[in-house]
């Protein structure tokens, strides 16, 4: 996806059209935060937007005081939004500020091709659960993601956010409710509210909701009430490593069944001792396949402690996040216990961000040995190799010939660095190397590739296609996706991938 940001737009005046007009054909994503649209008129507002690139799939709007436009205003200018815009950010415009009836008028106008709608810290929980009917029965049927974070839905009572959430459109699959202090209802309140979401919702944020401030019982009374439809859960960001091990137990034992990713990351849980996190994990239900444990100030765990609790994990889990832990304060010695503790059913492990550049070359390459040989993609950060001699990084990539070798940068992107190129290029000499030297050999060419396999890991089908062109691997171009833009962020690259080949990326 290509992004762009367009600034101080609010100043211009014949010009506002002309500046989209000059946006680059390839721009995918347009930005046009913070800069004062409610000083443009609605007929300049629809004007500038009809200028938009028909390419643009993702439109950011927010934080430009559009509450204080007219609905009328507001419908026009959102009309003009184009059809092909599939995702439109409104959040943090202060539209709390405006009427039901001037909401639902203006939402009715975002176009219909619009299935992701950010309506974020615009203190909705300011409006009546009758207003927030009206206003959810205005967005457009097509909506699938709804963000409704930061909002302040613990203001309403008991029986009206119960109302409120069963307003919420059928159509919406992807709920976010970040950041709405939920823990300000009781357990039973909770329970009543999560049990009027519609069964459409597969995915729901709870993260941010200060959910350590409830008891053990009241959460697996609000957990349990949770659609059965729900396979996506995010409880991160609730200092959940307050609650003693058996309160957590309790409130883990009462998530639905139907889960399969489970997002307990930022949650503090270095607090918990190795006993107390093998009986924390083995609550989780057995559903669970992509398990996120990112930033919970894990090296502060001995390596007996880590290899404890990893050893507890699932053993459903096939997906492993791990990132943001600086695993890499640890010693070598530390992670090769913790990680080969790793259950033999986990196939992606991300490692990013864990300061992985503290550790030599060698003790890197020992801790990637270290990880089972199930595991079959690892994602490291671009900081993690940048600074390594040729022969380190040959080092690494012989500890795992496996392996799918993720290099992301520090926006979690694709690295692009002249140093993951370099990795990518010995590897495929290495491979083409030994590909050579039994070549000399008078063998069948199927034993000879039966023989490489067996040497390198690499599929015998790859490794014809190395001696064809006598170049290094190729980039898997199937191997990263783009999500939405929120707190997910965080969990961007993180697909399974059914190979064997190894690939650096």
């Amino acid at each position: 996806m290509m992004h762009y940001k367009l600034n101080i737009l609010g100043n211009k005046n014949a010009e506002l059209s002309q500046a989209f007009a000059a946006i680059p054909a390839g721009v995918t994503a347009l930005d046009l935060s913070w800069n004062g649209l409610h000083n443009k008129t609605a007929a300049e507002l629809a004007q500038a937007f009809a200028a938009i690139p028909a390419g643009v799939t993702a439109l950011d709007l927010s934080w430009n005081g559009l509450h204080n436009k007219t609905a009328a205003e507001l419908a026009q200018a959102f009309a003009a939004i184009p059809a092909g815009v599939t995702a439109l950010n409104l959040g943090w415009n202060g539209l709390g500020n405006k009427t039901a009836a001037e909401l639902a008028q203006a939402f009715a106008a975002i176009p219909t091709s619009v299935t992701t709608l950010d309506l974020s810290g615009n203190d909705l929980g300011n409006k009546s659960a009758v207003e927030l009917a009206q206003i959810f029965a205005a967005i457009p049927a097509g909506v699938t993601t709804l963000y409704l974070s930061l909002n302040g839905f613990d203001k309403k009572a008991a029986a009206e956010l119960v109302q409120a959430f069963a307003t919420i459109p059928a159509g919406v699959s992807a709920l976010y409710l970040r950041g709405n202090n939920l823990y300000n209802k009781t357990g039973v309140e909770l329970a009543q509210a999560f049990a009027a979401l519609p069964a459409s919702v597969t995915a729901l944020d709870l993260s941010g909701n200060g959910l350590n401030n409830k008891t053990g019982a009241e959460l697996a009374q609000a957990f349990a009430a949770i659609p059965a439809s729900v396979t996506a859960l995010n409880l991160s960001g609730n200092d959940l490593g307050n609650k003693t091990a058996a309160e957590l137990v309790q409130a883990f034992a009462a998530i639905p069944a139907g889960v399969t990713t489970l997002d307990l990351s930022w949650n503090a849980l270095s607090k918990k001792s190795g006993a107390e996190l093998i009986q924390i994990f083995a609550a989780i239900p057995a559903s669970v396949t992509s398990f996120y444990l990112s930033g919970n100030y894990l090296d502060k765990k001995t390596g007996a402690e880590l290899a404890q609790a990893f050893a507890a994990i699932p053993a459903g889990v096939s997906t492993l996040n791990l990132s943001w832990n600086s695993l890499g304060n640890k010693t070598a010695a530390e992670l090769v216990q913790a990680f080969a503790a790793i259950p033999a059913g986990v196939t992606t492990l991300n490692l990013n961000s864990n300061f992985l550049d503290n550790r030599t070359g060698a003790e890197l390459a020992q801790v990637l040995a270290a990880i089972p040989s199930a595991v079959t993609t690892i994602t490291l950060s671009e900081s993690d190799i940048v600074n390594r001699s040729t022969e380190e990084l040959i080092a690494l990539g012989k500890a795992r010939p496996h392996s799918l070798i993720k290099i992301v940068d520090a926006n979690n992107e694709p690295s692009t660095h002249a140093t993951t190129q370099e990795l990518k290029k010995h590897m495929g000499a290495w491979i083409n190397e030994a590909h050579v030297e039994l070549k000399d050999i008078p063998l069948p060419d199927d034993l000879v590739n039966l023989i490489l396999e067996k040497e390198t890991g690499v599929h015998a089908v790859e490794i014809s296609a190395f001696a064809k062109a006598n170049a290094p691997v190729e980039s898997n171009k199937n191997a990263f996706f783009t999500p939405n833009t929120h707190h997910t962020k965080k969990r961007q690259h993180e697909e399974e991938q059914e190979l064997v080949t190894l690939f650096i990326v």
